[in-house]
């Protein structure tokens, strides 16, 4: 196990009245995958009705990618999506509607440049980026 001592995540806010509303930083967080407890919302399971996952392309502890079909005006489109993912203690990451986890899109012409630089990425699934990528550039 890789400690990243560098790097600081917010772990959330204590918001109750006799708390201050800065939000913790923990410098010493692993950075490195794990699967998410049954508090934690997986990425897969994250399918409002905007936006549903056709394929998880980046993982982590603290963030996610996703390549799924965006509920737009037209008709269904292919989007990327990205989310800051929850923890175990029931936060529900970032966005998130009414307490339940969502995406929010990326703009379609920065698609390539996302794509690409998600490759060899260590939390990356690498069939997936390319498929998506496929879709992309074709």
């Amino acid at each position: 196990m890789t400690t990243n001592k560098t790097t600081e995540r917010m772990v959330g806010a204590d918001t109750s009245p006799t708390s201050s509303s800065t939000p913790q930083v923990d410098v010493d967080a692993p950075d490195l995958f794990v699967l998410p407890s049954h508090d934690m919302p997986n990425p897969t399971d994250v399918n409002p009705s905007n936006f549903r996952v056709q394929s998880v392309l980046y993982s982590s502890v603290e963030f996610s990618v996703a390549w799924g079909d965006w509920a737009a005006p037209e008709g269904r489109v292919r989007r990327l999506a990205m989310r800051w993912n929850g923890d175990d203690k029931g936060n529900a990451g970032y966005p998130k509607t009414f307490g339940h986890p969502v995406w929010f899109q990326i703009p379609p012409e920065l698609n390539l440049t996302f794509l690409r630089s998600l490759l060899g990425q260590e939390h990356g699934n690498a069939t997936a980026i390319i498929d998506a990528l496929r879709e992309v550039v074709v």
